[in-house]
């Protein structure tokens, strides 16, 4: 796979899982040094020891480099002033690198939403129902004399697609029930139902592709009915975790991965929704990372069965790689990529950025762990994701 998606990957994912530049760092230490900037210009009234970050919006661009440019900038205009009071100026501005490194790109697709991670139950998928009507999509087939037997292949595939990312409504609202019944901080809440909005034009645009590309006779065929209902189940803070892990630092990832390969492949319309998906999984992701951080600094405890839940399913990704792949019809046109390539892409992924975040953020779950009752020995637990 293309070395710059799998850096563009470990970049979002270190920052998310706070492996990395921190943005709610900068800005905290952003605003304190601005703040004591006008402080050491005569301001009064100022508390600049209780100046806070902010969290990341969707539609921000951050760029570290610039940050530590920023900072340094700032540093050097308060030494600046300490030394010499007269170089004060109250009407200064942020230096260039202070609006460069968090630019605001209001024309980025699909900004302000997130993507991709079915509803499951018991390991399995748990899917809609294909059925007639026109509530998630209105768009029809286009005559076309190319109609083959890759076109159809591409259709159903879309079309399970679309059911995929119906189902993924669902798993961010459980999610987002589950992490309030543990008193999860609202960003990550807000993350969850962003997540869910984004999940909902993720299904329209995938239904959308496969009506135009599918050979339909009837207008009102392949529309997404009722999704089932599935059980409440009980909720703790491992299974929540592990969920993170699998289905969103791993699962979503890879397809974070995989839309940004089918993108550079396809055309026409599939290019659009790929980079859409490519984009939104990628911030999925990165939720997971940041709901995974959460839930280690509540409980320091879950790096053994982290580790061990994620040893097992890099495990199935290597026997899957290994498995003799059925020859697919060639959809690289309609933004699709064949299940050997989707295989080796995960592997990839979980190889190359899961495993080497997550020892990281186990590490500093094993560095500041404290004995506790559970481990009488004061051990530090190995991670085992090898």
């Amino acid at each position: 796979m293309n070395k710059d998606v799998i850096h563009h990957l470990l970049l979002t994912m270190l920052i998310a899982a706070g492996c990395g530049s921190d943005f709610e760092t900068f800005t905290a230490e952003r605003e304190r040094l601005a703040c004591e900037i006008d402080e050491a210009c005569g301001a009064e009234g100022l508390m600049c020891d209780e100046v806070s970050g902010y969290a990341k919006d969707d539609c921000v661009r951050y760029r570290p480099s610039k940050a530590d440019e920023c900072l340094e900038a700032l540093e050097a205009r308060l030494a600046e002033i300490e030394a010499d009071a007269a170089t004060c100026d109250p009407g200064w501005t942020w230096p260039d690198a202070c609006s460069d490194a968090d630019e605001w790109v209001s024309h980025r697709q699909g900004c302000n939403a997130v993507a991709g991670r079915p509803l499951q139950h018991e390991g399995q998928w748990v899917l809609a129902e294909v059925t007639r009507g026109r509530h998630w999509s209105r768009a029809t087939a286009a005559l076309a004399a190319d109609r083959d037997t890759n076109r159809r292949h591409a259709a159903a595939r879309w079309l399970e697609l679309a059911r995929a990312e119906h189902a993924s409504v669902a798993a961010f609202s459980r999610a987002s029930l589950e992490l309030m019944t543990l008193g999860a901080p609202p960003h990550l809440l807000e993350g969850c139902h962003r997540a869910a909005l984004d999940e909902i034009a993720h299904a329209r645009l995938a239904l959308d592709l496969a009506r135009t590309l599918g050979d339909l006779d009837d207008e009102e065929a392949w529309d997404l009915g009722p999704l089932p209902a599935v059980p409440w189940r009980s909720v703790t803070l491992e299974q929540v975790a592990i969920d993170a892990l699998l289905e969103g630092c791993l699962g979503e990832g890879a397809a974070a991965a995989a839309a940004q390969v089918a993108t550079a492949r396809a055309t026409g319309r599939a290019v659009e929704v790929s980079e859409t998906i490519a984009e939104d999984e990628t911030r999925h992701a990165a939720l997971a990372w940041a709901t995974l951080r959460w839930a280690l600094q509540r409980d320091r405890a879950l790096a053994e069965p982290l580790a061990d839940a994620f040893a097992l399913a890099l495990a199935e990704r290597r026997a899957r790689v290994r498995q003799t792949p059925t020859p697919e019809p060639d959809v690289a046109i309609h933004g699709l990529l064949d299940a050997a390539e989707l295989a080796r892409i995960e592997l990839d992924v979980a190889e190359r950025v899961v495993a080497p975040v997550l020892t990281r953020l186990l590490s500093r779950a094993h560095d500041d762990r404290e004995p506790h009752a559970a481990d009488p020995r004061g051990e530090a637990l190995q991670p085992r994701i090898g």
